[in-house]
């Protein structure tokens, strides 16, 4: 918004000490260009003015929107990781279910009650349930993966 003045010369002409300035016609030439551009600029200045202000705008709309995401992304890492523990502590029950079931199994297929069809059945189910388990555990190291990554790194 300033008129700026040169010191070095417009058009190839260069002053030769700052009292030279102001005289002879080429100081005065000098002088007027260097006064009068900034003066009378067709609204550049006032367009440069908006387009920065946009542009800061649009820089802070960027920078919310990370702060928005980032904290999306924790707290879906936060939600996974709780489903996850959730399911691998279901499944830890369930194995801990068949288990026991799988003595009763035994004890009844030893008596002569059941058959080696049922012994063999609470076997398969309660394999089925360890790997259930096995993949529970691994979906939760995962999700704490995640959450890891999240939160930029790590906690204290």
């Amino acid at each position: 918004y300033f008129p700026a003045i040169s010191l070095t010369g417009y058009l190839g002409s260069e002053s030769v000490a700052l009292g030279s300035l102001f005289t002879g016609p080429a100081g005065i030439w000098k002088f007027a260009a260097a006064l009068s551009q900034p003066l009378w600029g067709g609204g550049r200045i006032d367009a440069a003015v908006q387009i920065a202000t946009v542009r800061q705008q649009q820089a802070l709309a960027q920078y919310q929107g990370a702060i928005q995401n980032s904290f999306r992304e924790v707290r879906d890492a936060l939600m996974a990781q709780l489903k996850a523990r959730e399911q691998f502590d279901a499944e830890t029950q369930r194995v801990t279910a068949l288990r026991e079931t799988l003595r009763l199994a035994k004890l009844r297929y030893d008596n002569g009650l059941a058959s080696q069809l049922d012994l063999l059945d609470a076997e398969r189910n309660l394999l089925a349930a360890q790997q259930n388990r096995i993949d529970a555990l691994r979906a939760q190291r995962a999700a704490i993966a995640g959450l890891f990554k999240a939160l930029g790194g790590g906690w204290t």
